[in-house]
């Protein structure tokens, strides 16, 4: 197998599943940040979309009535996809803020909320996969793993999968989990301010943000460097955001 692809297989599982929580320990370290910010963050996004969102999303494409109204019209679909993400994870993240984490609300424990929140979809929606990956190249490298290969469905098609497709694609599946978790730290942020000086159209704007980065993405999926850009350029603004609020943020009442 292409040594290329490989590097940035282990390279794109280490971003998603080892990235997380070596910036958790990090934030701990040097700023003393709250580890249950961290959990809440797994939490909300695990309860909010993978136990909540995505099976709704499952049961709605097998009822008649989504089919043909919603499912039948791809800019419709796209946009209904992208608000229900913002609507479910940014409620989920205000009423964390609101009515769980009601003490400690600082700039370094909005930031480790988004890295918990973003760091499971990284390791759930890619890390999971890509440690499989790894354990198929070792299989089908030096026959380690008979057992577990053999189990995991259509491994003849994800072996043809890693063996025929470009090595930059893998690459990119890390690099978008760094910006996406960037982003997350962003819009927690953002959140947890709203929340901390009672700016109640904090809420919207978040869903707002979050369905028009969603709707941008989806809609671009199709041009895998164009999804790259658009998370791209969104992480760099949540940088700039975080940053700019590291500074003001304890003169803020």
């Amino acid at each position: 197998m292409n040594m290329l692809s490989i590097l940035f297989i282990t390279l794109t599982a280490i971003i998603s599943v080892v990235l997380p929580i070596g910036l958790m320990i990090y934030f701990k370290r040097k700023y003393n940040a709250s580890i249950l910010y961290f959990i809440v963050g797994i939490i909300v996004f695990s309860l909010f979309q993978i136990f909540t969102r995505i099976p709704m999303l499952h049961w709605l494409s097998g009822q008649f009535w989504f089919t043909v109204n919603i499912l039948s019209n791809n800019i419709v679909y796209i946009l209904f996809l992208a608000l229900t993400a913002g609507i479910f994870e940014e409620v989920g993240r205000f009423l964390a803020f609101k009515f769980v984490l009601t003490n400690n609300r600082e700039w370094k424990n909005g930031l480790v909320f988004g890295i918990g929140h973003g760091g499971i979809e990284a390791i759930t929606m890619v890390g999971i996969n890509y440690l499989i990956f790894i354990i198929i190249i070792l299989n089908m490298n030096f026959q380690w793993f008979d057992t577990i290969v053999s189990i995991i469905p259509n491994v003849s098609i994800v072996n043809d999968l890693l063996l025929e497709s470009s090595p930059y694609l893998f690459l990119m599946a890390g690099l978008e989990r760094l910006f996406v978790i960037i982003i997350h730290m962003g819009l927690s942020l953002f959140q947890l301010n709203g929340v901390r000086v009672g700016k109640k159209s904090s809420l919207l704007y978040a869903i707002a943000l979050h369905t028009l980065l969603n709707f941008s993405i989806i809609l671009a999926s199709t041009n895998v460097w164009m999804v790259e850009v658009v998370v791209a350029i969104a992480a760099i603004i949540s940088i700039c955001y975080i940053k700019h609020k590291k500074n003001i943020w304890k003169f803020v009442f």
